[in-house]
């Protein structure tokens, strides 16, 4: 059988390889037609089918609303190839066509995929779309011969495969088969010779489809060939993080959705799993960190956007739903070895929008990426509900001057050097990383730039949300540097001085502050050359500001600080020469907002694992081998016990201070410390020097000149007082429970209803223990109020959400009800309200099932810590009951209100757009409470607040108070 197996220049439908162009060329002697044998006996026809019908799935071949449109114009002569315009077929194809004069409208002429339409319609039994399906394909077959066609698209790479499954699914129409058989029987010879591979999501394809060709045709070696091929590209493609080689989110995105198909393609057929096959699998997760908070995908390399729509997975879900659905990921950092940072100021959880959250972005590793760009050390900036700074987009792929810019170097955000190549082989090193609960820090080194050293230090501040971005450069002689920024088409960018940018677009505006002394060019929309565009889709592109911050010499620093619209009016002082060379690093002062401090850069190698984490790298804040609750709460217990015993000589107090000191030293450093700091704070009732390290002291020992906390007096008790006469002026109210010390603020008022507020979810880097809510709120409402602090929080300061645990041996909310019953008592208040919003409503529920009578207003409240997120629910859960399981009456409202069998009335509120809350918490909870048929008088209010967890407006929330307290009086 003569084999036509001519190479075919390989070039490339999605990057930048080059055209084909014609090469050598050797024509079979032999009919194509008779050059293989006729494989369509009735069994073997009938296999192919089965298989055919099989393998006919994914999103090109599968039914859609557009189909019988399509079909109309294509017997009008007429197709239409996404993204170009429609073309109308000449009346005799040369299939050397070519309107557009565009590389990736040609290859898609060679796919045949637009006769999809044709053949979907023809399964229905349209003989008329069968015919047209027949006469465009067989058109095709008879004038591009392998290796022969005039063509350079017709057998490039990707490009035989793709329309190999189109022939495949054709069987299931065509009445005479044979000529669809030896076409793919031409096409399994064609794939089967690696001179015709090519490489990464091409290499896929083909593999894929000798796979099915295979399988179809009954040739076991093609079968065996396109599994051991796919093996050893999965191998090479995804690393044990689940990220893909390719360098581009979008393209991890698409690569994610063809390797399923393909792991698919071979279970259908009984292959069993590929090795390795769960790095696929871990790929949505990769892809929810690179995904920005209003759900676009962040665009670097080749990639304009795009959204992760139709995934199945928990964090993909959770992303692309503005955190209505799904799960978000449990780390706010995340840093993928293929050369990517992910960061966030939270996920949406704190009563605030995910879209409203601050995000991050950096590009690091090789610069030899199949759709990556030159942007080693290159980032981003998302605040306020919009992107600042961005990545030059993608464009097309083919000549053009604007597809040339956003290859380029000097294109994205990092430090270029005029006149020097930099080298695309080089590797960006991440040479340094520490982490805390309220700081990311970063150090890359680029020697891309022969006799240049590029450093450039980022750190994220998560309580500012500013971004400090410290670039430093040597040289092996006097050079020009230029530290270069690009911003979103819509942001109007001025020069105010010599060290700020004012940045102003239609939805807000901020400020990038600068290192003073460099010179400053801004450039919007050039053309000649092409500089200052952003790329916003295929083949469109939008002016966008581009600036360069200059220097010259041997050795340079620049500095810039990005800031969140939140504070665009800050001032920041500490951007100068003398703090960027302190030993101890860069320390900003942001006036009333606080300090950010960026460590000095140090060499310290690490490789990120697939926690996110780096083995090596300095990770700071985290438990590690902590102490045990056992231990701790004994100690404290006894420190405090002491120091009650002799409150006039402070002696005794800070010797118990020291004590702890002493015998827990090394876990004052970390995070997870049981409270130690917290009991030390009260102990020697000194503030903590930094507010993030510790909170304010919270007991007034007897002797101590009226403390105060805010402003506001501080009195306290050793456990709870039997009796409570109310003080006549706002104060806060501490109880030393032994391991916790439960801080309460109490707000006199005339009102015959105790309101008791309980909190939710914290943003712990940006507030300062103990947390009141709504105070204001309610206390012009008429009052009393009793505003409660979770202490549950001291444990470890990397807590959002405690829900009022309290410790393994004090069930807090126990506490909590015997302490609000006292205060009612003492104020003479003849019903009370437990009110709080997610995890305050949890707790609520929870302390009024032990208050006979009493009232809960829950707004989104968690009803089963099981159900709930497990990056929030985890670490409570640990630092609460350490390694030992959770009793179910602490984790369950359900099984707390079976245990105590309490009468309460719940004004249960729930926003519609909170489809977890709606279908894990609160639907399973009423169902269940209304099975049980138990003594709680529930009234379930729906609002419509938006997607995710978000509660109501001050405006609503005053409404729906009122409805609560007229349930009072409905109830008697």
């Amino acid at each position: 059988m003569p084999r036509c197996h001519a190479p075919v220049p390989r070039g490339s439908v999605g990057n930048d390889r080059g055209r084909p162009t014609p090469g050598p060329t050797r024509r079979c002697t032999a009919d194509w037609r008779a050059s293989v044998p006729d494989s369509t006996s009735s069994s073997a026809l009938e296999h192919a089918r089965a298989v055919a019908a099989r393998q006919s799935f994914g999103p090109h071949f599968e039914h859609r609303a557009t189909d019988a449109r399509a079909v109309e114009l294509l017997a009008d002569r007429r197709i239409q190839l996404h993204p170009h315009a429609q073309w109308q077929l000449p009346t005799e194809m040369t299939w050397t066509e070519d309107p557009f004069s565009n590389r990736n409208w040609a290859a898609q002429l060679h796919m045949l995929r637009w006769l999809e339409p044709a053949r979907r319609v023809a399964l229905a039994g349209d003989e008329g779309a069968r015919a047209l399906w027949v006469e465009h394909a067989r058109s095709w077959v008879e004038h591009n011969p392998p290796g022969a066609s005039r063509s350079v698209w017709a057998w490039s790479d990707m490009v035989e495969a793709v329309r190999g499954f189109v022939l495949v699914a054709g069987l299931l129409i065509v009445d005479d088969a044979g000529w669809v058989l030896r076409a793919l029987e031409q096409h399994g010879e064609w794939l089967e010779d690696d001179q015709h591979l090519g490489r990464a999501n091409h290499a896929l394809h083909q593999h894929e489809a000798l796979f099915v060709i295979g399988t179809a045709l009954r040739r076991d070696r093609w079968v065996a060939l396109g599994r051991s091929r796919l093996q050893a590209l999965l191998d090479e493609s995804y690393d044990e993080q689940g990220v893909n080689a390719e360098g581009s989110p979008a393209y991890h995105d698409l690569n994610y959705r063809w390797w399923s198909r393909a792991l698919r393609r071979l279970e259908l057929e009984g292959e069993p799993p590929l090795p390795h096959a769960e790095r696929v699998a871990a790929a949505p997760l990769a892809l929810a960190h690179a995904t920005r908070p209003d759900g676009e995908y962040e665009s670097i390399g080749d990639g304009d956007g795009g959204r992760p729509r139709s995934l199945d997975h928990p964090a993909t879900k959770y992303v692309a739903s503005d955190g209505a659905d799904g799960e978000p990921p449990a780390d706010l950092v995340a840093v993928f070895d293929r050369g990517y940072v992910f960061g966030r100021s939270g996920w949406g959880e704190t009563d605030r929008r995910l879209v409203e959250e601050t995000f991050y972005s950096i590009s690091f590793g090789s610069g030899r990426r199949v759709h990556g760009h030159a942007d080693g050390g290159s980032l981003t900036y998302f605040a306020g509900g919009r992107p600042w700074v961005v990545d030059p987009g993608k464009y097309i792929y083919g000549e053009h001057p604007v597809r040339d810019l956003v290859l380029k170097r000097a294109s994205h955000n990092v430090v270029h050097v005029p006149g020097r190549r930099h080298d695309r082989s080089c590797v960006v090193e991440l040479v340094a990383r520490a982490t805390t609960s309220g700081t990311d820090h970063f150090v890359f080194e680029d020697r891309g730039y022969a006799g240049v050293v590029l450093r450039r230090s980022v750190t994220f501040d998560r309580r500012t949300e500013a971004l400090v971005v410290v670039d430093h450069v040597e040289a092996d002689g006097e050079i020009e540097a230029q530290q270069r920024w690009l911003f979103a088409p819509d942001v109007d960018v001025t020069l105010e001085g010599e060290d700020r940018l004012a940045l102003t677009s239609p939805h807000g505006s901020t400020r990038m502050h600068m290192l003073a002394g460099g010179d400053v060019r801004l450039v919007r929309g050039q053309t000649e050359p092409h500089e200052g565009w952003k790329a916003t889709g295929w083949g469109k592109a939008e002016p966008a500001t581009q600036a360069s911050v200059s220097r010259r010499g041997r050795r340079m620093t620049f500095a810039a600080v990005l800031v969140p619209p939140a504070l665009s009016s800050t001032t920041v002082s500490g951007l100068d020469g003398t703090g960027l060379d302190s030993p101890e690093g860069l320390r900003l002062d942001l006036g009333v907002n606080g300090v950010v401090t960026a460590p000095p850069a140090r060499q310290q190698h690490g490789v990120a694992t697939d926690e996110g984490h780096a083995a090596g790298d300095e990770v700071l804040g985290t438990p590690g081998s902590g102490p045990q609750g056992s231990e701790v709460w004994p100690a404290v217990a006894g420190a405090k016990a002491a120091a009650w015993s002799a409150t006039a000589d402070p002696s005794v107090r800070l010797h118990a201070a020291e004590e702890l000191r002493g015998r827990f030293g090394p876990f004052l450093t970390q995070d997870r410390d049981l409270g130690l700091r917290a009991a030390i704070a009260d102990l020697t009732a000194a503030a903590p020097e930094d507010e993030q390290s510790g909170r304010v002291p919270l007991i007034a020992w007897s002797g101590d000149d009226a403390p105060r906390v805010r402003d506001v007096p501080l009195c306290s008790f050793a456990g709870v007082p039997r009796t409570f006469l109310p003080p006549q002026e706002p104060t806060v109210v501490t109880l030393d429970l032994g391991a916790l010390t439960l801080p309460t603020l109490y707000s006199p008022g005339t009102s015959p209803v105790l309101t008791v507020l309980l909190h939710g979810a914290l943003d712990r880097a940006k507030t300062t223990l103990p947390r009141f809510e709504r105070v204001r709120t309610h206390a012009a409402f008429g009052g009393p109020v009793l505003a409660i602090g979770d202490p549950t929080l001291d444990l470890d300061r990397g807590l959002r959400l405690g829900w009022y645990l309290g410790t393994k041996p004090l069930d807090l909310p126990v506490v909590i009800a015997e302490w609000v019953r006292a205060v009612a008592e003492g104020c003479g208040a003849r019903d009370i309200v437990v009110a709080g919003g997610s995890g305050g409503g949890f707790a609520a529920m929870h302390v009024a099932s032990m208050l006979e009578g009493s009232t809960v207003f829950a707004v989104n409240p968690q009803t089963d810590l099981d159900g709930y997120f497990p990056r929030l629910v985890r670490p409570a859960l640990d630092a609460v009951f350490g390694t030992g399981s959770a009793p179910r009456e602490r984790t369950s409202v359900l099984d707390r209100v079976r245990a105590t069998g309490a009468s309460f009335r719940l004004f249960y509120v729930q926003n519609s757009g909170d489809r977890v809350h709606v279908e894990r918490h609160r639907d399973p909870f009423l169902r269940e409470l209304h099975e049980q048929r138990g003594s709680v008088e529930v009234r379930s209010v729906v609002i419509d607040s938006g997607p995710g967890h978000v509660g109501p407006k001050p405006a609503e929330y005053e409404r729906l108070w009122r409805e609560c307290i007229d349930m009072l009086g409905s109830s008697r």
